[in-house]
């Protein structure tokens, strides 16, 4: 029936909402913990990655309210407080410089909103700019530094996570709402419910994200 039909829409929708609430809550405090644990000079990452994934849910809360924008110039204002989040991210140069160049390469994956089919094949390229980077942490301290370990672990379950959440939900892009959805913009407007408490929570102590990714991701 219609109505069975628009309850499953409706379900669906507020269904992928919650799976990024869950997947935020699983990968924002380990990774926090990561950061905290290797360098008090490092939670500017946890902070500024979680404002940025949780700016992200913004965005998914909307969508799940929204009809498909014709233009991808809609999108826009949802990369704003990724910019705010990335610019906090400093730009020294010390023994955590690799740490702060990963976590900056993250930001590029938050541009699969942007992208249409399959999005997971460009967070894959993605993912690759951010290895990059870890990689050679992982190279400098595999024998002597756990906690450098720990923390580029950490930063994978954030990458795998994402790809994971959208392979699931939004696998031929953004899975916006299908039948009487309004504009974008409209439905980006403010509402009490738009941060969860787990995610407001998490976001507390979360991770942060920087420079434009490698690899043909664009800047934000």
């Amino acid at each position: 029936s219609s109505s069975s039909s628009s309850s499953s829409s409706s379900s669906s929708s507020s269904g992928f909402v919650t799976a990024y609430d869950a997947y935020l809550s699983s990968v924002l405090p380990p990774f926090s913990s990561a950061c905290s644990a290797l360098s008090p000079s490092l939670s500017v990452l946890s902070s500024s990655l979680s404002s940025a994934w949780s700016a992200q849910r913004t965005f998914l809360e909307a969508a799940s309210r929204a009809r498909k924008p014709t233009d991808n110039a809609k999108l826009q204002p949802f990369f704003q407080p990724y910019m705010e989040a990335k610019k906090a991210i400093p730009n020294d140069r010390d023994d955590f410089e690799n740490h702060r160049k990963a976590v900056g390469e993250m930001f590029g994956m938050l541009q699969w909103i942007m992208i249409s089919p399959k999005p997971v094949d460009y967070l894959a390229d993605m993912s690759g700019a951010v290895d990059f980077w870890t990689n050679k942490i992982r190279v400098a301290h595999k024998k002597t530094g756990p906690l450098h370990v720990s923390f580029c672990d950490a930063l994978k379950d954030v990458q795998k996570g994402l790809v994971a959440y959208v392979k699931e939900h939004h696998m031929p892009g953004v899975s916006y709402k299908m039948n009487g959805g309004v504009d974008l913009a409209d439905a980006a407007s403010p509402s009490p419910s738009s941060a969860p408490a787990p995610v407001a929570a998490a976001a507390a102590s979360a991770p942060a994200p920087a420079p434009r990714a490698g690899g043909g991701g664009g800047s934000l």
